[in-house]
């Protein structure tokens, strides 16, 4: 945390702040909403887009009953940007952003590998980015986010691993094939 505090610009901490301000903006979380309800409803993604509720809301119960366990202590003041004085140990950020990412990568059938590249990039980065915002601010040791990350995106690929369609067509039984439709 020494080294990210002694490296800050002005620039980088106007972009960093923006991105935490945005996060816990309700206008900016209301229209994210607005448009995933969109996606989901113009896509027909009603699998992935309950499963990206239900890792978000999973993600939020398992950070909130591992923060009081931990009870870790955030950086220092004098290394952050921000103050927050909860504990630290998993980063919320990180767990759910990684959960809704892992959840919908999971769950949705790409199509294409290409389509899926594209998808896994763009979520990545937002993750990364975020996540890379909360330690850079001084709100979290780069350990609550790397922790948050794995703890995100495990609870969101199990979600999306449930909600993922299974594919139509032949099902061998008993060693004849019979076909079984999926509902």
């Amino acid at each position: 945390m020494s080294a990210v505090a002694e490296h800050r610009s002005a620039d980088v901490n106007h972009v960093a702040l923006a991105v935490s301000d945005a996060g816990r903006s309700p206008t900016v979380l209301a229209g994210l909403g607005i448009v995933a309800l969109v996606v989901v409803l113009w896509r027909r993604w009603y699998r992935p887009g309950l499963a990206a509720a239900a890792a978000f809301v999973a993600a939020t119960i398992a950070v909130d009953v591992l923060k009081p366990l931990f009870d870790r202590a955030r950086p220092p003041h004098h290394l952050a940007l921000v103050r927050i004085d909860s504990p630290a140990f998993p980063s919320t950020h990180a767990t759910t952003t990684s959960a809704l990412a892992a959840a919908v990568l999971v769950s949705v059938v790409w199509g294409t590998w290409s389509r899926a590249a594209v998808a896994t990039s763009v979520l990545v980065t937002l993750v990364v980015l975020i996540g890379g915002c909360m330690v850079y601010l001084g709100a979290h040791w780069p350990s609550d986010v790397l922790a948050g990350w794995i703890l995100g995106t495990a609870i969101g690929a199990v979600i999306g691993w449930v909600a993922r369609p299974r594919p139509r067509g032949p099902v061998v039984a008993q060693g004849r094939a019979r076909v079984e439709h999926a509902s």
